[in-house]
């Protein structure tokens, strides 16, 4: 279970510096595997009454794999006919 990030806006009321930053679909450990993340945490440490860069943090996304190899593509599936 993850902390909701209604918690994390709830705690930004009363933290002057604070800026929510959200990694879809990572969990705390993010800033351990994710360079991005990383790099993000030691602006945020370094200059923290300057927002952090965070133009990349919508690419960041796991590769979901499976016992047996990746996750194949998605097949679209026709529209049906009117």
């Amino acid at each position: 279970m993850q902390t909701p990030v209604s918690w994390s806006k709830l705690a930004r009321v009363n933290l002057p510096n604070a800026y929510i930053v959200e990694f879809l679909m990572c969990g705390h450990g993010v800033i351990s595997f994710s360079p991005r993340a990383a790099d993000v945490e030691a602006d945020f440490i370094e200059q923290p009454s300057t927002e952090p860069d965070t133009d990349r943090v919508d690419d960041l996304r796991p590769d979901w794999v499976l016992a047996g190899g990746a996750i194949p593509a998605a097949t679209p599936v026709a529209e049906p006919e009117s």
